[in-house]
């Protein structure tokens, strides 16, 4: 007789979301830690090849 193997759903969905917490913490971080929209824009800031609005 063989075993079937059920997917998942709840490591798939926990997995995901703490992907996506990660994400979102990241890019929060780096919001609030870089200067106003004008000072990055005259000083050309960047941080991980990414300026202010691509964050």
């Amino acid at each position: 007789m063989t075993v079937q193997q059920h997917f998942k759903w709840r490591v798939f969905i926990s997995t995901g979301l703490v992907l996506i917490f990660l994400v979102m913490l990241i890019s929060g971080i780096v919001r609030f830690v870089s200067p106003p929209e004008r000072v990055a824009n005259w000083t050309d800031w960047n941080i991980f090849c990414l300026t202010k609005k691509g964050w």
